[in-house]
């Protein structure tokens, strides 16, 4: 590997530490339209979505979807799989019931794995998923 990609390399690497992986939103202005047909209160919409580089299924850098829930920034984890559908749904479901939300409606979720070219053993996985808390 030449000089000038170990170096690029390392700086995505060094970004990625930096910066995390695991990330949450919340949506809390609809224009005063419900989010639910049944008679509850909107809480808020949520987004959440955590994505990891992985060296033939084994995690490398991930992202802390615990710290994500608690505002952290700086979110990444090394070695731990948490680019799964049960971590983001914990994460969305925790800040949801800490909103006060009593269910989550309308959840939709997707899975993306890529092979990151011309490695031959790492891949890019992502998950996202949406929720709307009530009450």
């Amino acid at each position: 590997m030449g000089k000038k990609a170990m170096v690029f390399c390392l700086g995505v690497a060094l970004l990625v530490f930096v910066f995390g992986c695991a990330s949450l939103q919340k949506g809390t202005s609809f224009n005063g339209l419900n989010l639910t047909a049944e008679n509850k209160s909107n809480v808020a919409h949520y987004n959440g979505t955590n994505w990891g580089i992985y060296l033939l299924g084994i995690p490398l850098i991930t992202g802390d979807t615990d710290k994500a829930v608690d505002g952290v920034m700086f979110n990444t984890s090394l070695l731990n799989d948490t680019v799964n559908l049960d971590s983001v749904g914990d994460m969305i479901t925790k800040v949801a019931k800490k909103d006060g939300s009593t269910a989550v409606e309308d959840l939709v979720s997707s899975r993306k794995s890529i092979w990151l070219m011309p490695t031959l053993v790492l891949f890019y996985k992502r998950v996202e998923m949406s929720a709307n808390g009530v009450k």
